[in-house]
């Protein structure tokens, strides 16, 4: 994951072309992660 929350590969031009593609999804353990923090605070 870079530090635009997608998964990405460690190669640095293959990581670099992540900024330019909008569509790529969060990484889905952070999503996870952050609604499982929130369902525990907000109750």
């Amino acid at each position: 994951m870079n530090h635009i929350l997608v998964d990405a590969p460690a190669a640095l031009p293959e990581n670099l072309a992540t900024y330019a593609q909008p569509e790529l999804p969060l990484n889905t353990e952070l999503v996870q992660t952050l609604t499982h923090f929130l369902d525990r605070v907000m109750k």
